[in-house]
């Protein structure tokens, strides 16, 4: 060592990195942020290192993301848990206080800054978790880290090394995995629930982690990490806990999850969610620690509506739906969604259910009621015969015996009119007119719905093979307008109503309810969109937009299937008509309560439609009426009793189907049919997001691209509002003013809509030839185009 490195201690260690390849930044004393112009582009070499740390210089930061990187661990949590999660590096330092705070690495593929915060601290500037530093955002050089023996702001020491060795070599995707991991756990860490609360969190989160594809063994290390950290001392009772629950899904029985931990953990409605959203759909699976991305502007051709999942439904129903639509060659949710409304019908309206725990005042009976959007030609009759054929069958057999009942009363009145003409007038007893059992009933009118649903009490099923039409026609004989639709609305509602007839008067029906079923042909339905009145009624229908159907396949069917899903409907039709009352058990009420937050996430966006709103006000009826169906099926299709409360495992199942499902298809349909100007331009967007493969876009981003929100703020804000709530995007930035100004794209948006991507690229490349010819001919200026 020369006489110089020997008096500069500073120089002698930035002399060490550029020995190691590593890239020096000068910065004053007792600072972190160097104040040299352009010190990202500075690269010092032997030579000229001297001149940048003569005194000039008392502390020395490292350039990041040449490929090295740095895990800084700021809170007491993240080092409390980071050496069960980081993985192994001969390269750390810290405070001279001996908290080892950064861990070196070295990655092979460019890594961008991650900053992992606490989402109930946002507020208060001291947020952050655990950073993983490298690349801007932009993918730019521009990230430093000080490094000893400089000494940091709040120190009166230097800092140290604790390992001076060379860092790991770790691939970017694994070391992103594991930091999550460490913020994940920190944070439960830090909102861990005091004595009494802390096994029920437990069990919650090994179920969450269970569904998840963790397996038994790191779902237990992670528990074991987070007691650790958060003083816990009974970690053998908390692992046994883990291993009690996997053991209980393995069986088939039901378990807590993602909802009951927000219930038990402090701040739990914003703090589980993202704990969810760090530790990933698979424990081996990057771009699955992030949401998956859904199509709810309606754009088809941007990404297709999200197909149905057999595990969203009850099984019965899943295992004959997926049979039947193969051999059909139509989209599992052309059948599976019909054979839930099926099921609905099939249960007496005395079946109710009690959505909240104290309100005995409100309950719902499972009447549902769905539109499938599909154009004509595309097998859907056929797929609504096949499902509801096992009511028809029932039909058939009672009628068989009802009708031959009404034959034998119509002679016996005519006897009776006989008898009286004879004697006078005299009053004689009427012969008891014996009613006609229905299930299914096609087109019919008011008129005969009237005479039906006074004999049957139970309610029944309107299958309507073209909804638009049905729209259309209401009143078209009538002279007092509204009639018919006012009958029709209140069919959802159910409950006592009397009907006048023509020929027979006033006609008191018991219970005015109906399931209904049908088809809507896009076309017709955008057509009428106008004229249809604002009063609720499309707003009552589930709606689903059925992927394309494949080719039919000839083969026998799953006769198993077939005829469990028979059993189940005459089990459910055989029910006792007496009814009762179902519930829902605590961890199905906080189901409950993350379905219905999700509703009013939506309806609170500046651009949710009227029509939209109105449907999703729907929303928690919904929820209710699906449980209550999906808890009496599972109970007739395994021949018991039902529960007379419905599970989490049943919520669970109901809430995916909503939130995963459903919501993104009513969001097509109401784009669709009303637009939005917010909701327009972040069609745009997304497809800018493709067309150039972002990994992170800023307001100003989207100004410079798209002239219509050029230098307004408010409206991109409010425009990006959209594409965060459906998982496109995240806000990286949101304390330099009062909107975010940067957002991280989901890394599945690239993955999910590849194909989408290539198409949105092809067609920007060839309307800008357009306009390039188009200026070319007509002689103008580029800026007059």
């Amino acid at each position: 060592m020369d006489d110089a490195t020997a008096e500069s201690p500073l120089l002698a260690a930035a002399l060490e990195y550029i020995g190691r390849g590593w890239l020096p930044i000068p910065i004053p004393y007792r600072s972190k942020a160097p104040i040299l112009n352009d010190w990202p582009a500075l690269r010092l070499t032997v030579a000229t290192a001297p001149s940048y740390f003569n005194g000039q210089a008392a502390n020395v930061g490292l350039l990041l993301g040449t490929p090295l990187v740095d895990v800084d661990l700021d809170c007491n949590e993240a080092l409390a848990v980071a050496e069960d999660w980081l993985p192994p590096t001969d390269r750390t330092s810290g405070r001279p206080d001996g908290r080892v705070t950064h861990h070196w690495y070295l990655s092979p593929e460019p890594l961008v800054t991650e900053r992992l915060k606490d989402p109930a601290l946002s507020k208060t500037g001291k947020d952050t978790l655990v950073e993983l530093r490298g690349l801007k955002a932009d993918g730019t050089v521009g990230a430093q880290t000080l490094a000893p023996p400089s000494t940091h702001p709040d120190d009166e020491a230097p800092l140290r090394w604790y390992a001076e060795g060379e860092p790991a070599t770790v691939p970017a995707a694994a070391l992103r995995v594991a930091v999550r991991r460490v913020a994940a756990c920190a944070l439960l860490a830090r909102y861990w629930p005091g004595e009494g609360g802390r096994h029920d969190a437990t069990l919650a989160l090994a179920g969450m982690l269970a569904r998840a594809g963790w397996s038994e063994t790191d779902a237990g290390r992670l528990v074991r990490s987070v007691c650790r950290a958060a003083s816990d001392t009974e970690v053998t009772d908390r692992v046994r806990a883990v291993g009690d629950t996997f053991a209980a899904l393995a069986a088939g029985k039901p378990a807590t999850g993602l909802p009951r931990l927000a219930a038990c953990i402090r701040h739990g409605d914003i703090v589980a969610p993202r704990v969810a959203l760090w530790l990933g759909n698979r424990a081996d699976d990057v771009e699955a620690s992030e949401p998956p991305p859904l199509d709810v502007f309606g754009d088809a051709t941007l990404a297709g509506s999200p197909p149905l999942e057999a595990a969203m439904l009850p099984e019965v129903i899943a295992r004959f739906a997926a049979d039947e639509a193969e051999r059909l060659g139509v989209d599992l949710a052309m059948l599976a969604l019909p054979c839930l409304v099926t099921a609905a019908a099939a249960i007496d309206d005395s079946h109710r259910l009690q959505p909240k725990r104290y309100d005995a005042g409100w309950t719902e009976s499972p009447r549902l009621w769905l539109g499938i959007v599909d154009e004509s030609g595309h097998r859907k009759t056929p797929a609504l015969r096949k499902a509801t054929a096992p009511l028809r069958a029932i039909e058939r057999d009672w009628l068989k015996t009802d009708l031959r009942a009404l034959a034998d009363y119509e002679k016996a009145m005519q006897r009776h009119r006989a008898a009286m003409r004879r004697k006078g007038g005299t009053d004689l007893d009427e012969p008891a007119r014996p009613t006609v059992r229905r299930l299914v009933v096609d087109d019919a009118t008011i008129e005969s719905l009237s005479d039906i649903l006074a004999d049957n009490p139970r309610g029944v099923l309107c299958v309507r093979d073209e909804l638009s039409g049905w729209f259309a026609s209401f009143d078209a004989y009538r002279k007092a307008a509204g009639q018919d639709r006012a009958h029709w609305l209140e069919l959802y509602n159910g409950g006592p109503r009397p009907i006048d007839r023509v020929v027979r008067g006033r006609v008191l029906v018991p219970n005015w309810s109906a399931c209904l079923l049908g088809g809507i042909q896009p076309g017709p339905m955008r057509r009428l969109a106008g004229k249809i009145d604002d009063d609720g009624l499309l707003q009552r229908f589930v709606v689903v937009f059925p992927a394309p159907g494949a080719a039919e396949v000839d083969r026998a069917p799953d006769y198993e299937a077939l005829h469990a899903y028979a059993r189940t409907l005459h089990a459910l039709v055989r029910l006792d008509p007496a009814g009762a009352v179902y519930r829902l058990d605590d961890d199905a009420q906080a189901v409950r309560g993350v379905v219905t937050r999700v509703a009013h996430n939506v309806v609170a966006l500046p651009d949710t439609s009227p029509a939209f709103r109105s449907h999703l006000g729907k929303w928690d009826a919904l929820f209710a009426r699906l449980t209550l169906v999906y808890h009496l099926v599972d109970a007739a299709s395994n021949g018991t009793e039902p529960a007379p409360f419905a599970s989490s495992d049943t919520a669970e199942r109901v809430g995916r189907l909503m939130s995963d499902f459903l919501l993104p298809h009513a969001a097509k349909f109401y784009v669709d049919l009303l637009g939005s100007e917010h909701l327009t331009h972040a069609r745009w967007i997304a497809g800018h997001i493709l067309a150039h493969a972002l990994e992170r876009i800023s307001a100003r981003d989207v100004g410079r691209a798209y002239r219509e929100l050029r230098g307004d703020g408010r409206r991109i804000a409010a425009t990006m509002a959209q594409l965060e709530v459906v998982g496109w995007v995240t806000p990286i930035d949101t304390t330099r003013g009062p909107f975010p100004s940067k957002w991280a794209v989901n890394p599945q948006v690239h993955t999910r809509f590849a194909a989408r991507a290539a198409a949105e690229r092809r067609r920007r490349e060839a309307v800008r030839r357009q306009v390039a010819e188009a200026v070319a001919e007509l002689g103008l200026t580029p800026e007059d185009a």
